[in-house]
C-alpha cells in the first residue's frame, strides 16, 4: 500500500511538472498580447462593454449631479434660485482670468500613467471597439457585434454631448489614437460647435439603427433605440435653442475672431 503510494505520487508530480512545463512554454509574454485580443470571445467583449458603463456611470448618485464620469452638482447650481453654495461661474465676486480657473472636465494634456476615465480616454475605447471588433472578432456573432457597435455609438455620443455643452466646439475623435506629445498628426483643431453637434446626431442615429428597442430580462439596463432617439431629441433641442448660440459665439471669441465671422 506505501508503495502504491509512492508511485502515485510521483506520478502526479511529474504529470503536473509535464503540464506546467508545456503550459509555460505555450504562454505568450504579457506585453506580446495586443489590445485587439479582447474580442477573441463574446465574454471577453461583453467584459469590455460592460466597463464602459461602469466608466460612464458609476460615480452617479443623484439627478444634481451633472456630466458624463464627473458627476457633481457644480453645474445644477448656476441659477439663483438654487439653495446653498453658489457655482464660482454665476458668483459676482469671483473674477475668474487664468486658464487654471477654468473648467478642467476635459482631463490633463497627457497623462503620466494608466488610462484615467477621463473624456477622451472614454472616447478612445467607443472608437476602439468600433473600429477593431470586425477584424479581429471571428468568434463573435453578427448580432452581438451590432449591438456591441450600437452601444459604442451611444456612449460616444453621450460624451460629446456633454463636452460640447461644457466647451462649445472640441475635438472631433472618430479613430483609435494613442497620446502623445511630439506626434503632429493628432493634433486635430477644434471643431465648431454645430459640427460637433452633427456628429452627436450621426451617432445616434447609428446607435438607433444597431440597438433593440428593449432589451431581454438578463439585459435590463443597457442602452437601447429608444433611448438613443430620445437622447437625439434633446440634442436637437439643445443645438436649436439659445443657449447653442451661445456656445458658439463664446468658441469663436476665445478663438480670436468676431461672432459674425462664424461661418
Amino acid at each position: 500500500m506505501k508503495n502504491k503510494i509512492l508511485f502515485l505520487s510521483a506520478f502526479i508530480v511529474l504529470l503536473t511538472t509535464g503540464c506546467s512545463k508545456k503550459f509555460l512554454e505555450e504562454m505568450k509574454p504579457y506585453d506580446k498580447y495586443g489590445e485587439e485580443a479582447v474580442f477573441e470571445s463574446q465574454t471577453l467583449t461583453g467584459a469590455y462593454i460592460d466597463r464602459m458603463y461602469n466608466f460612464y456611470f458609476s460615480a452617479y448618485r443623484n439627478p444634481l449631479q451633472q456630466v458624463v464620469g464627473q458627476y457633481n452638482d457644480s453645474r445644477s447650481r448656476m441659477t439663483d434660485e438654487i439653495g446653498g453654495t453658489v457655482s464660482n461661474y454665476i458668483n459676482p465676486n469671483i473674477n475668474l482670468q487664468t486658464a487654471a480657473q477654468a473648467d478642467n472636465y476635459i482631463g490633463t494634456a497627457l497623462a503620466t500613467s494608466g488610462a484615467p476615465n477621463n473624456p477622451y480616454t472614454r472616447i478612445r475605447f467607443a472608437n476602439f471597439l468600433i473600429q477593431k471588433i470586425d477584424e479581429y472578432g471571428k468568434n463573435i456573432t453578427e448580432d452581438f457585434k451590432k449591438t456591441a457597435k450600437g452601444q459604442m455609438y451611444f456612449f460616444r455620443a453621450l460624451q460629446y454631448f456633454d463636452l460640447v455643452r461644457v466647451y462649445g466646439g472640441v475635438p472631433i475623435v472618430t479613430t483609435v489614437q494613442n497620446a502623445s506629445l511630439t506626434d503632429e498628426s493628432i493634433r486635430i483643431p477644434r471643431a465648431t460647435s454645430s459640427e460637433c453637434f452633427a456628429q452627436i446626431i450621426k451617432d445616434l442615429d447609428e446607435a438607433a439603427s444597431l440597438l433593440p428597442m428593449q432589451w431581454d430580462a438578463a439585459n435590463y439596463g443597457r442602452l437601447t433605440a429608444a433611448g438613443a432617439l430620445a437622447l437625439k431629441s434633446r440634442v436637437l433641442l439643445t443645438a436649436a435653442s439659445p443657449l447653442s448660440t451661445q456656445i458658439g459665439i463664446i468658441q469663436v471669441m476665445r478663438n480670436g475672431k468676431r461672432p459674425w465671422m462664424q461661418a
